[in-house]
């Protein structure tokens, strides 16, 4: 496995969405302009921790490295 670092650039528009679903769960999406760049993966079962999960993604997400894997 290898691992590449890039500095990591603001964008603009960029924001995370929640919304609860038809089946009560909590999902959350990270918009960039109009398109969803990433997303949650699951449903959670509160909006709490929802963001808890979004507050995951900011803390450790900018910081983590690039990595390839073989298959």
């Amino acid at each position: 496995m290898s691992s590449t670092s890039t500095r990591v650039q603001p964008v603009e528009n960029a924001r995370f969405e929640v919304k609860q679903g038809k089946d009560q769960k909590w999902y959350w999406h990270l918009w960039s302009s109009s398109d969803i760049v990433a997303d949650g993966g699951q449903g959670y079962a509160t909006k709490e921790k929802a963001v808890q999960g979004i507050k995951t993604v900011q803390r450790v997400g900018s910081h983590a490295p690039i990595a390839f894997t073989d298959v």
